[in-house]
């Protein structure tokens, strides 16, 4: 995934009820987690709904996220490319 220094990064992830995702650990400060919500709205998928994690860009770099689940075998994992204006 690659975003710009200042972009704001939106990723949506499902969730199978009862389960949901913890809070993301984010390997270097190139990009800061802002927030997390369930999300999407009418009607909600019947596995439960996604959860959507707000990130923003701060600086060059590589970082790694992973955002750990309730069962450990759906964590997410990524790495963002943040590269200059």
């Amino acid at each position: 995934m690659a975003a710009k220094v200042s972009q704001r990064i939106e990723l949506w992830l499902p969730t199978v009820d009862p389960g949901k995702y913890g809070t993301p650990e984010v390997s270097i400060p190139a990009v800061r987690f802002v927030d997390a919500r369930f999300g999407g709205g009418p009607p909600i998928p019947p596995a439960g709904p996604p959860q959507l994690f707000r990130f923003v860009a701060d600086g060059p770099g590589n970082a790694s996220i992973h955002i750990p689940y309730s069962d450990e075998s759906a964590d997410y994992q990524a790495t963002i490319e943040v590269s200059p204006r």
